[in-house]
């Protein structure tokens, strides 16, 4: 299992060649540079189109300049955004409506409140 950082977490892609990114920096809106950086480093770990499990569940926010930033991934096939909280929630379902209507991102988004499913959900992508 490789594994990397980042300034907004770790990322790890697993033996099912699906890339996790478990969302560290907690309390604080996500920048622009941490968007740009946490999607370099998530091509670099992914190095061919794999599926993307983004673990929300500990509490942050997004600057709106990060969310174009968000779907500029190119090694990226589908996203779960794991958000086990109603307030994880609500957050992630302002990103993925973002992502599929104003960035029009080339992949699916979908959220999950159980991490078992998204995964299931994202092998079908692997």
């Amino acid at each position: 299992m490789a594994s990397t950082q980042c300034s907004i977490g770790e990322i790890i892609k697993a033996a099912d060649e699906i890339v996790i990114l478990t969302i560290t920096c907690i309390g604080q809106d996500i920048t622009k540079s941490q968007m740009v950086e946490a999607v370099n480093a998530i091509d670099s770990i992914a190095k061919k189109p794999s599926p993307l499990f983004l673990d929300a569940s500990q509490p942050h926010s997004i600057s709106f300049d990060a969310l174009f930033e968000m779907a500029k991934a190119t090694n990226i096939v589908a996203v779960a955004i794991y958000a086990p909280s109603k307030i994880s929630q609500s957050v992630a379902e302002y990103i993925e409506q973002f992502q599929n209507t104003i960035v029009k991102a080339p992949y699916p988004f979908k959220i999950f409140s159980d991490s078992v499913a998204a995964k299931e959900w994202l092998r079908a992508f692997a």
